[in-house]
């Protein structure tokens, strides 16, 4: 009994030290690793920060090329104003050109307003220049479509003996008159107008006899 007894307790006693030794073992082999890691790494961050410093830096990418008040920048700003003035000169010429386009066309639809204002008068102007003599009546005037008329005519060919379609002589003289239109409205002269119209007068009668 004794001897089994001495038996056991040998074998716990050799199975806890094989445990503690066992143990002691891992964790100083644990250590171990973890020191060695924590070392290469700490070796390995001096080497990252010199190879970092031995990188050539990218141009324009450095603390004195990035300040706001390099000669870099104050370029770029020198160019986005002329940039600016560029585009104002172009929106001002733009601008002109189409202010006098507008100006042209407004001119031109107060003219047309003007003449379809004055037409109605201008019509029946030479339309009762046209029904009458202007030798006999060389000048006048009436009013007519809200317009003051007033003619007057010049003698500008000299009067001549008047021929049949046979060629022979004719009962009338005839002479070319240029005759002016003058349009007032309220007092005011308007505008004027200038046509040539044939005067005549008759010399002989039908029989060829001459009329007094």
């Amino acid at each position: 009994m004794e001897g089994e007894l001495e038996g056991e307790i040998e074998g716990d006693v050799e199975s806890e030290t094989k445990g503690q030794i066992e143990g002691d073992v891992e964790s100083e082999m644990e250590g171990q690793m973890k020191g060695e890691t924590e070392g290469k790494k700490k070796a390995e961050i001096p080497r990252k920060s010199a190879r970092r410093a031995a990188r050539p830096t990218p141009r324009g990418t450095s603390p004195e090329h990035t300040h706001p008040r390099h000669p870099r920048f104050a370029r770029i700003a020198g160019f986005t104003l002329l940039e600016a003035i560029v585009a104002i000169a172009i929106f001002a010429g733009g601008g002109m050109a189409l202010y006098g386009l507008l100006n042209t066309n407004l001119v031109g639809i107060g003219k047309a307003a003007d003449v379809s204002r004055r037409e109605p008068a201008v019509l029946a102007a030479v339309e009762h220049l046209s029904a009458i003599n202007i030798r006999e009546q060389p000048a006048g005037q009436m009013e007519m479509a809200g317009f003051d008329i007033a003619w007057s005519s010049n003698l500008v060919e000299p009067v001549r003996q008047g021929q049949s379609a046979a060629g022979y002589v004719g009962a009338f003289e005839i002479g070319l008159y240029d005759v002016v239109i003058e349009l007032s409205r309220n007092g005011r002269l308007d505008s004027t107008y200038r046509l040539r119209l044939a005067g005549y007068r008759a010399v002989r009668d039908f029989q060829g006899g001459f009329v007094e």
